[in-house]
C-alpha cells in the first residue's frame, strides 16, 4: 500500500521549502551586506592609517628640514666668523711687519745720528 502524501502534505512541503528558499537568500543577502559593511570598515581604517603615516612623515620632514637649514645657518656663520678672524689675523700681521720696519728704520737712524 503505496500511500502518497495528500495534497495538503504537499503543499505544506512545498510552503515550507519555499520558505526555506526565501530565508537562504535572505540570509545571503546578510552575510553579503556584512562582508561589504566589514570590507567598508576595513578600508576607512586603512585610509585613517595612511593618513596618520602621512602626517607623520610630513611632520618628520619638516623638522628635519628645519634642522638641516640651522646646521647650513650655523656652517654660515662660522664660516663668516672664520674669515673675520682671517682678515683680522692679516690686519695683525700687517702692523707687525709695519712696527718691525718702523723699529728697524729708527735703529738705523739712532746708528746714523751716534756716528755724528
Amino acid at each position: 500500500c503505496g500511500h502518497r502524501p495528500r495534497r495538503s502534505d504537499r503543499d505544506n512541503l512545498r510552503t515550507a521549502q519555499q520558505a526555506a528558499k526565501r530565508d537562504i537568500k535572505a540570509a545571503e543577502r546578510m552575510a553579503d551586506q556584512a562582508n561589504h559593511a566589514a570590507r567598508a570598515e576595513c578600508e576607512w581604517r586603512i585610509g585613517e592609517m595612511r593618513a596618520k603615516m602621512q602626517t607623520e612623515l610630513r611632520e618628520q620632514l619638516d623638522a628635519l628640514q628645519i634642522s638641516m637649514e640651522a646646521e647650513a645657518r650655523r656652517a654660515d656663520a662660522a664660516e663668516a666668523e672664520r674669515s673675520r678672524l682671517y682678515d683680522k689675523m692679516e690686519g695683525i700681521m700687517r702692523t707687525r711687519e709695519g712696527l718691525i720696519i718702523a723699529l728697524a728704520e729708527a735703529q738705523l737712524g739712532k746708528h746714523e745720528y751716534s756716528d755724528c
